[in-house]
């Protein structure tokens, strides 16, 4: 069974599809529920960030996924533009 995090993961990836995109959590299983859909041809590269949930989101966490980001530099194909724009 699914955690809600893991759940909602699930269905963020499937709308990303094969783009990259960056996951901000405080669950722990959510890296390897997406591992395993990256490994079937799912979901693109994606990067799990964990974010305590005592402390929450930092700055040090949004900086994590601009680096990755950058890093993946990744075309966006104009069908892909149309999903991001509405």
């Amino acid at each position: 069974m699914l955690t809600i995090g893991a759940w909602k993961a699930q269905h963020v990836a499937a709308w990303a599809g094969r783009r990259p995109f960056v996951w901000l959590d405080d669950e722990h299983n959510i890296a390897s529920q997406l591992a395993k859909r990256r490994k079937a041809g799912e979901v693109g590269e994606h990067l799990v960030v964990q974010v305590s949930p005592k402390s929450g989101l930092r700055d040090r966490h949004l900086v994590k996924a601009a680096k990755w980001f950058a890093q993946c530099a990744a075309p966006v194909s104009r069908s892909d533009e149309e999903k991001i724009d509405g």
